[in-house]
């Protein structure tokens, strides 16, 4: 094994050992209310084996490359999705391992789709570890290992950016630890915050808490059946999960340095303002289609529109009206946000108000062009030049995520799978959505979808997740040689 090799290894064992310490806390959470749950500690163990073994084969190294990071971010979540399937099928609770894979990984990247049938049996601390599973994978694994971590130097903004957890375009990050331990900490705060004001609002302590881990990662997990259909006519409840679900749809490195330099700087960032702007349009077209088409006028309908909008297009997850009885318009509007999210540096999937707004000024800039070939213009944002670089990486991945959006379409639908629900529920799991239409609708679960199909969201919910690059980026032919090459000896 060559140096290179080492140092991933290195790295991968510290992660999986810090994993493995959060899988104790809700082992001892269920201790406390009278719940053994050995597959947690079992688990637990496990991974800490496994992490000591990674470690031991390893080499500490000061530096990393670029292809390390890659290696490093795709492998950790890679062994989270499948060590966090312990649980469940250790356990008995999902018996066939996709479907444990399905849901672990669901909740790693926060997608938030469900396969459990009967979630009201499931014990409270799983349930509660099911949650966890959220709120670890929202900012980010590898961004919670920075924080703890010695410094690596600049050299760890390889890790950082191969995450795409909260990285956003024209970001300078010289101290790269300390930038991640402040993210977490402002996580943290916005996440007990969360808690706080949903228990307030009449939620259960409990309820309040897997809300609040859920939302604030974007998830979508619930700890019942019913789901948040359980607040339908609990206004205050869902006011304030529509408010958590837009901040959490934000920037965080933004908020990072609204943080410092004022709240104002928040909404001067064009990206935000676009992205309010879309969730407000689209819920206003979704209310007036309701009067128009059904003649529903009340503030229920209102809220429902709000509610469902906001959590589709930045992935939450949740729903507290069957918008599968909507008119067509109505759920084309939900169809098309699936494929917004929220803003670049969130903890939303999909493709992203920012590289909408790219793709639409370069798109202007190269129409002027073409009226004045003479004219050299470049694109701006936030009166920033973008360089060429940015812009071609913006429109490849526009095109990668398409493509990879068909080839699954076409892979769900070699199971039987009707088209119109292959169409919405690959949008859903490739954007880390959760939700979809027709037989996996919002009072349905992905439990009857085909174990072939189950393995094709499994790669999907981790492409979405990761940003596709950080994954496709092995493929290539060249990626593994200096992987494999002897390290060189020195005279």
């Amino acid at each position: 094994m060559n140096t290179k090799l080492r140092v991933v290894c290195h790295f991968l064992g510290q992660i999986v050992i810090l994993f493995s310490v959060g899988m104790v806390i809700p082992f001892l959470y269920g201790l406390v209310i009278g719940e053994q749950i050995w597959s947690l500690l079992g688990t637990a163990a496990i991974t800490a084996c496994l992490g000591v073994i990674l470690k031991k084969c390893g080499e500490n190294g000061l530096s990393i490359s670029l292809s390390q990071g890659f290696v490093i971010v795709s492998f950790a979540w890679i062994f989270a999705s499948f060590l966090g399937a312990l649980p469940y099928y250790l356990g008995g609770y999902l018996p066939e391992f996709v479907d444990a894979l399905f849901e672990s990984t669901s909740g790693f990247t926060a997608t938030g789709a469900t396969v459990i049938v009967g979630l009201d049996s499931v014990p409270q601390s799983l349930l509660l570890y099911r949650s966890m599973t959220h709120w670890f994978g929202g900012m980010g694994i590898i961004i919670l290992m920075l924080a703890f971590l010695k410094s690596l130097g600049m050299e760890a903004s390889h890790l950082f950016h191969a995450e795409a957890a909260v990285n956003g375009y024209g970001q300078v990050m010289p101290r790269i630890r300390e930038y991640a331990k402040t993210l977490w900490r402002l996580y943290l705060l916005f996440s007990l915050t969360f808690i706080v004001v949903l228990w307030a609002a009449g939620m259960t302590p409990f309820d309040a808490l897997n809300y609040g881990m859920s939302i604030i990662a974007t998830g979508g997990f619930t700890p019942s059946a019913a789901g948040a259909f359980v607040y339908t006519d609990n206004y205050a409840v869902q006011l304030a999960m529509v408010l958590f679900m837009i901040v959490s749809g934000g920037n965080f490195g933004l908020y990072f340095l609204a943080s410092r330099k004022g709240a104002r700087l928040v909404w001067q960032d064009l990206e935000f303002r676009v992205y309010i702007a879309i969730l407000a349009a689209g819920t206003a077209m979704i209310i007036l289609t309701l009067y128009l088409i059904n003649g529903v006028g009340s503030l229920k309908s209102v809220m429902d529109s709000l509610f469902t909008m906001v959590s589709v297009q930045t992935g939450s997850g949740f729903a507290v009206a069957d918008y599968d009885l909507w008119p067509p318009f109505a759920r084309a509007i939900l169809f098309m946000a699936m494929f917004i999210g929220g803003c670049s540096g969130s903890t939303t999937g999909a493709i992203k108000v920012m590289r909408y707004i790219l793709i639409v000024k370069a798109a202007g800039v190269y129409l002027q062009q073409l009226v004045h070939p003479g004219m050299v213009k470049v694109v701006k944002h936030n009166g920033k030049p973008v360089s060429s670089k940015e812009l071609t990486g913006t429109l490849l991945f526009f095109v990668m995520y398409l493509l990879v959006y068909l080839v699954s379409v076409m892979l769900v639908s070699l199971t039987g799978m009707e088209t119109d629900v292959a169409l919405t529920s690959v949008a859903g799991i490739l954007g880390n959505v959760g939700l979809a239409f027709g037989e996996l609708g919002p009072t349905d679960s992905f439990a009857l979808v085909h174990p072939f199909a189950k393995g094709v969201f499994v790669v999907d919910m981790l492409l979405g997740r990761l940003e596709l690059f950080t994954l496709l980026v092995m493929l290539h032919p060249g990626f593994w040689r200096p992987f494999w090459q002897k390290d060189k000896v020195r005279s």
